[in-house]
C-alpha cells in the first residue's frame, strides 16, 4: 500500500515528459536530429511528389493561382530504423516530426500557404524497419502567376509552383506548372 507522500510524489512525477513507446523504439533521445543524416558527407537525396487534391482558384487581378496539394517526401534516416519481426511501418502524426530532420522544401514565388489543421494538423510521418521515411503533409498555397494578355483572346498562360530547398546543393529544382491553352492543365517539369 502506497503513504499519502509516496501517491503526492507519483502525482508530481506524472508530470514529467516520458517520452512516447515509439519514440523509445526509434531511440529519439540518442541522436541530434538537428543535422541531417549523414551529416559532413554526400548530400540525402530526397523524393517528392504532389498529388493536386484542387485547384481553387486564379486570378488573372491579383496575377495568383490557389491550389490545394499533398506534398509527400521521401528519404532514409538510418537513425531511424528499428527492429521488426514483420518488416512492418510505423505511422505517427505531428508531435514526431517536430523532433527529427526533415528536408525544408519551400514554394518559390508563394504569397501564402497553410496545412490544414481540421480537425488535426493534416501531417502523417512512416517510418519503415530499415530507416525509409515518408512524410505526408495537405497545404494549400497561393502562388504568383506573371499573365501576359496583350493577346488576348488568343493568350496562353503559364502558372508554375516551384518547390526548393535551403540545402539545396545539386541545382535539380522541380515544379508544377499550371498551363492555360484554352483549357487550364498541370504539367510537372524540372527548373533549371
Amino acid at each position: 500500500m502506497l503513504s499519502k507522500r509516496e501517491i503526492k510524489m507519483r502525482k508530481i512525477d506524472s508530470t514529467k515528459v516520458r517520452p512516447l513507446k515509439s519514440e523509445q523504439l526509434l531511440r529519439i533521445e540518442d541522436h541530434d536530429f538537428a543535422l541531417r543524416p549523414g551529416f559532413g558527407g554526400s548530400p540525402i537525396p530526397v523524393g517528392i511528389d504532389v498529388q493536386v487534391e484542387s485547384i481553387d482558384s486564379i486570378s488573372e487581378v491579383d496575377m495568383d493561382f490557389t491550389m490545394t496539394l499533398y506534398l509527400r517526401h521521401y528519404w532514409k534516416d538510418e537513425r531511424l530504423s528499428f527492429h521488426s519481426n514483420k518488416n512492418e511501418s510505423m505511422t505517427f502524426d505531428g508531435r514526431l516530426i517536430k523532433k527529427i530532420w526533415v528536408p525544408d522544401i519551400f514554394f518559390v514565388h508563394s504569397k501564402r500557404s497553410f496545412i490544414h489543421d481540421t480537425t488535426v494538423e493534416n501531417v502523417m510521418l512512416r517510418v519503415y524497419p530499415d530507416g525509409n521515411v515518408l512524410f505526408s503533409l495537405r497545404i494549400t498555397v497561393s502562388a504568383m502567376c506573371f499573365m501576359d494578355f496583350s493577346r488576348f483572346p488568343l493568350d496562353t498562360q503559364n502558372c508554375s509552383l516551384e518547390l526548393e530547398s535551403c540545402e539545396l546543393v545539386t541545382g535539380h529544382r522541380t515544379g508544377i506548372r499550371l498551363e492555360r491553352d484554352g483549357m487550364w492543365s498541370l504539367k510537372i517539369f524540372p527548373v533549371n
